[in-house]
């Protein structure tokens, strides 16, 4: 595993998604933007920036690219947990939130995919 660019990419990630968040967010104060279409355009975010991350992480990678990929989807998703813990108070598994990580995973498998 070359864990300098897990780090790299799930950094990559999370700085992605929070820049796209606070651009909606900023949308959505001004009424560009709907809450309904903030969400998806959120969820967007998230997934192309997860692909981002893992699609540095597969071609910094000479071999088990997957593993490093996928490994950056899971701790993109433990960023994604411990941040509703931290905010919420509490974590509670919705169908919203598992179709979060799921896609999370999926788009790094697309990273990963492309990558190499």
């Amino acid at each position: 595993m070359n864990l300098k660019s897990i780090i790299k990419g799930t950094a990559l990630s999370v700085i992605f998604a929070v820049a796209i968040l606070f651009i909606v967010a900023v949308l959505v104060y001004f009424n560009l933007l709907s809450e309904k279409s903030a969400s998806i355009v959120v969820f967007g975010g998230t997934m192309i920036g997860t692909f981002i991350g893992s699609l540095g992480v597969a071609k910094a990678s000479e071999n088990k690219i997957l593993i490093n990929s996928l490994t950056v989807a899971f701790l993109f998703s433990l960023v994604i947990i411990i941040t509703s813990l931290i905010i919420n108070h509490g974590f509670e598994l919705h169908t919203r939130t598992i179709t979060l990580i799921g896609s999370t995973f999926a788009a790094s498998f697309l990273g990963a995919l492309f990558g190499k």
